[in-house]
């Protein structure tokens, strides 16, 4: 028989299949067995197991990852052992099947593969490490270490182009990556307590703690081993792979001074290995960090130079070496671009930009592919990068593209916003035809109110971003009927575009004034969308006292209505504030109030005017007219009795002087009615009786 692969298992129902399917094209084009030992299974591994192999057998788990691989391998009756985890699988089974097939595999004894360790699938995040996996089965080849277990075998060694994924430590699974750190960490710290200098475990257990995210511990762990190494004095090119995680770690864990010292870390490492790629790409990432981006550049393209070789590197085919940054080259891409855009060299970071594929990298460029293309004013290379990469992407990338892009436009000079608007005009979707709207109001294109409509129909405003409030202002600008178009667009996000319009152009206060002055009516769709307009005018703050006064009322009028349609008479007239959408609602309550009250309370008018102003401040302006406006009536009223009161002192005091007395009484006693104890009534009062005192002594001499 030329092979036996050789498995142990404990609950796999999960990765089993997918294995074992791998494996099919072995063991039907190979003399081969499959030979797999459950230590334990509780689920459905040893019924799927069956499926593909009648050598099933049953040991015991002992918590010895070695002694159970070493049973396997006692009932392998190969001329060669291959072996393989359940939660991996052989992505290309046809170099093996040549290599057993051949006479070229007389000439050796152990056969090395690439571990491809899969960290995060949506990510497509993985690590890659050489690693022993098939063996001559001559009786001496086996497993020592109770964890880790590494394999002890013959050489000479052929490394094949086959890799094994490895789906056992997936850091989204949670589950999954808890209970293998609690399994494998209990073993490490076993085994470090009996030999407390092995650096091995020591390295192996600092591993464990970064794989369950616990980095402090992992930093404290991987210092502790260099420490080992240093003291020992041992050769550090030997434990050079404990680099990029030593490195690692402190990025993930270390203090404010961490980017010092992991570029020191790295540098070492690079003098100790030229090749360690993962630390080029370490030292170029940390540079970005400490804007050291002469450094940066330089690192990233040695490990550019080196990636684009990396299979023939030495430490590639080195099994002491997992190299983590295979998969960063977009990575390195989007950075060197992001470097370059930083220095202001354009065309370079265009360059980078170019050579994006993913679109996971592309969309995080959008701002510098947007700003670099229109730093250098390339309008029509910017226009056909899109087409080319961007516009395949789904509705919320583009979006955020866009959203860039109207950034910029909005800066530019007249001369380039007209351009960029013109080349983005001509696909077919939303964005392309609000630009061709936009084209034609720059054009004065004098359908350009029906086309708007047009487009609307088709449109539901309520999921289109702010900049399409422009349709809103074209048609306030043409002096269009806009409230048909909002109607069934939510407030807040009608508040939404009128602040884009507000932001966005110069003329709006005048442009809104205006179109509000003329249409002011009771119908709902209008008062819905013109308080809106109101507040925002009143909030600017720029129009002359005649026209605030004018805007406020109808602001006022326009809540006071909206808020009588869409709430309960219960909420209005028991001031039910706390049960409306927001403090305007609430204002407009309190107005309501004050309303009803001013006419005939004026004390109780000023209070909720108070009321109103202390719940929306924003009206500062509006309600201190309305409060001075009384007070200017209430003087004025007040100097019109005064008057009053005068005409009718100098009356009685003619109608006593003239001795009509009782013509005097009977005026005194109608001002009596309007005005209670005034001194010089009392003193009128007085000077009558004594009169009539006068009168009757003179009557009496007489």
């Amino acid at each position: 028989m030329k092979l036996s692969i050789c498995m142990m298992v404990k609950n796999e129902e999960k990765n089993l299949h997918r294995c074992l399917e791998s494996l099919k094209p072995i063991l039907e084009q190979i003399d081969s067995e499959l030979v797999i030992v459950d230590t334990g299974s509780s689920d459905n591994t040893v019924e799927i197991a069956r499926q593909y192999t009648d050598k099933v057998y049953f040991h015991k788990w002992n918590n010895d990852f070695s002694s159970m691989r070493n049973i396997t391998i006692g009932y392998a009756k190969g001329e060669w052992i291959l072996i393989i985890d359940a939660d991996e699988k052989i992505e290309d089974t046809s170099e093996i099947i040549l290599f057993l097939n051949s006479i070229y595999a007389n000439k050796y004894k152990s056969v090395d593969v690439n571990i491809k360790n899969i960290t995060n699938i949506e990510d497509n995040r993985y690590g890659i490490i050489s690693s022993p996996r098939m063996f001559l089965n001559d009786g001496t080849f086996r497993y020592e270490g109770r964890i880790h277990n590494i394999p002890i075998y013959k050489k000479p060694t052929v490394v094949l182009n086959i890799t094994f994924l490895h789906y056992g430590y997936i850091e989204t699974d949670t589950k999954l990556m808890k209970k293998k750190f609690l399994r494998t960490s209990s073993i490490l710290i076993e085994e470090i307590k009996k030999d407390p200098k092995n650096i091995y475990y020591n390295y192996q257990l600092a591993v464990s703690y970064a794989m369950y995210k616990d980095y402090d511990k992992a930093l404290k762990q991987i210092i502790k081993t260099y420490k080992i190494i240093n003291d020992r004095k041992l050769n550090k090119k030997d434990y050079v792979y404990i680099y990029y995680e030593m490195a690692s770690y402190y990025y993930f864990a270390g203090d404010s001074t961490k980017y010092k010292i992991i570029e020191d870390i790295c540098k070492e490492g690079i003098q100790l290995e030229k090749e360690y790629i993962d630390l080029y790409f370490l030292l170029g990432k940390i540079s970005i960090f400490t804007n050291n981006f002469v450094q940066a550049q330089k690192s990233y393209k040695e490990y550019i130079n080196l990636l684009e070789n990396y299979k023939n590197l030495s430490i590639y085919k080195n099994t002491a070496f997992k190299l983590y940054t295979l998969d960063r080259l977009e990575e390195t891409y989007y950075d060197l671009s992001f470097i370059f855009f930083n220095l202001k060299k354009y065309k370079e970071c265009i360059i980078y930009i170019k050579k994006l594929s993913s679109g996971k990298y592309i969309e995080k460029a959008f701002e510098l592919i947007v700003k670099s293309y229109l730093k250098l004013k390339k309008h029509e290379e910017l226009k056909e990068y899109y087409n080319e990469n961007i516009v395949c992407l789904d509705k919320n990338k583009l979006r955020i593209f866009y959203s860039y892009l109207e950034l910029e436009i909005d800066k530019s000079i007249e001369e380039d916003r007209v351009d960029i608007i013109s080349k983005f005009s001509g696909n077919n979707d939303t964005y392309s035809f609000l630009n061709k709207i936009r084209v034609y109001y720059n054009s004065e294109y004098e359908n350009l109110g029906q086309l708007v409509n047009k487009f609307v129909r088709v449109l539901d405003l309520n999921y289109e971003p702010n900049y399409f409030g422009d349709l809103i202002y074209y048609k306030i600008k043409l002096k269009d009927d806009i409230y048909d178009m909002l109607s069934n667009v939510s407030m807040n996000k009608i508040e939404e575009f009128i602040v884009y319009i507000a932001n966005k152009y110069d003329d709006f206060k005048d442009t809104a004034y205006n179109y509000i002055t003329q249409n002011i009516n009771s119908d709902f769709q209008v008062i819905r969308v013109n308080r809106l307009l109101d507040r925002f005018v009143l909030v600017m703050d720029k129009l002359n006292e005649e026209q605030y006064r004018f805007i406020f009322k109808d602001y006022v009028n326009s809540g006071i209505k909206y808020i009588s349609v869409i709430y309960s008479n219960e909420i209005l007239d028991n001031e039910m504030i706390y049960d409306v959408k927001n403090d305007e609602d609430s204002f407009f309550i309190f107005m309501n109030k004050a309303n009803q009250l001013k006419t005939y309370n004026e004390k109780e008018y000023i209070k909720y005017l108070r009321k109103a102003l202390e719940l929306y401040p924003f009206m500062k302006k509006g309600i201190g007219m309305l409060l001075d406006d009384f007070k200017n009536k209430f003087n004025a009223k007040n100097n019109e009795f005064e008057n009053y009161k005068k005409k009718v002192k100098i009356t009685i005091k003619a109608f006593i002087d003239n001795n009509k007395l009782d013509e005097a009484n009977k005026i005194i006693a109608e001002y009596e009615q309007i005005v209670k104890d005034d001194l010089e009534v009392v003193l009128f009062k007085s000077k009558i009786s004594l009169k009539k005192l006068s009168n009757v002594n003179t009557s009496y001499k007489m």
